[in-house]
């Protein structure tokens, strides 16, 4: 499967990643649950390989691929869903095709919605209701051993994301999880390359209040990369909700906000030898006044050999401000594109 000729000559950046947002969609949808989680292409999508060729003609050579567990496994300890499936493949393929590498990111912040004769119960991973655990690290460690069943051996696959943004666990519940997913990873004989979020919302700036000093991952194959999220509003929500100018109001020294949120998670990640992912990073285009603080954020990582996704493109987006697809039959780009790349963000149509 080739991805065009004209990519010969475009360089592809490992330190320059995008999630492709889509496959993840859909779960504010009334009922949303593992036996009603959305019609393809109604409630959800799945990127087309137009987006997954324009974003490597620019130069990023990694593409975040955010789904659903419960439309990848219906039944906890069940087969995959054999059409889910498919699409995650075909979409890896084609970024293979292009000279790029996938991160399989399971998008599901540590909980999981059940169907229940009351309707849908969203549960934690290890939380106790009525005194069982509906989700286990074993649930966890089962749906890796059965991507890794699929996936294990393709070159298109960078790194399996163990979990999106793990947070309101039970104390203790993710390093046990999070260490779970990589033995039974490793027990297939799987060396492939493994993501491990950070607890309460994999936060850089709050890294270690949230995960403690030290690096917990114990992975024979010495593969594992630890994956924190910034932003920079008042929250770290990512939603943006105030406009910049009230932003700064709240916080006069907002252009400090890359160093004081992300050299935590730099430095954590220094002394321990560990490897880091930006794994979300992104910031409203219609407000050229962030620019410097991306800029001065993605120097900051670069330095440090962190690589970094921006969150997010995606053909569903409409005008949503952080949005990094490109416009009007994909003849415009987004602001945050030169912001994120450098220069005049990569080739252009």
């Amino acid at each position: 499967m080739s991805c065009g000729s004209n990519l010969d000559s475009v360089a592809m950046n490992p330190l320059r990643g995008v999630t492709l947002a889509g496959p993840e969609f859909g779960t504010q949808k009334p009922g949303f649950c593992a036996g009603d989680s959305g019609v393809f292409d109604r409630d959800y999508t799945w990127n087309s390989r137009q987006t997954v060729r324009w974003f490597a003609s620019r130069g990023f050579g990694v593409f975040r691929i955010p789904f659903r567990w419960e439309r990848m496994q219906p039944e906890l300890g069940g087969a995959l869903d054999v059409a889910e499936i498919r699409r995650l493949k075909k979409t890896v393929d084609w970024i293979e095709s292009c000279g790029g590498e996938a991160i399989l990111d399971l998008h599901n912040f540590g909980h999981y919605t059940f169907s229940t004769p009351n309707g849908p119960l969203e549960v934690a991973l290890e939380q106790e209701v009525g005194g069982e655990k509906p989700l286990t690290a074993a649930h966890l460690a089962d749906f890796w051993t059965r991507i890794s069943v699929v996936f294990s051996n393709t070159a298109g696959v960078k790194a399996y994301g163990l979990m999106n943004e793990p947070h309101d666990l039970p104390d203790g519940a993710w390093k046990l999880c999070s260490q779970a997913a990589v033995s039974a990873i490793r027990k297939r004989g799987d060396k492939t390359a493994v993501l491990v979020a950070g607890d309460d919302w994999s936060n850089s700036e709050l890294w270690e209040q949230a995960n403690g000093p030290n690096s917990w991952i114990d992975d024979p194959a010495n593969n594992f990369i630890y994956e924190a999220h910034c932003y920079f509003d008042y929250d770290a929500s990512g939603e943006y909700k105030t406009g910049y100018d009230r932003e700064l109001w709240l916080d006069p020294d907002l252009t400090k906000r890359p160093q004081t949120r992300l050299q935590p998670f730099i430095n954590w990640c220094r002394r321990n030898h560990a490897r880091g992912l930006m794994g979300e990073i992104g910031v409203p285009g219609h407000e050229k006044r962030w620019e410097p603080l991306l800029r001065d954020a993605i120097a900051l990582l670069d330095m440090a050999e962190i690589p970094s996704c921006y969150w997010a493109a995606g053909e569903w987006w409409g005008d949503y401000p952080l949005s990094l697809q490109p416009r009007n039959d994909f003849t415009e780009q987004s602001s945050q594109m030169s912001w994120f790349l450098g220069g005049e963000g990569g080739k252009r149509p």
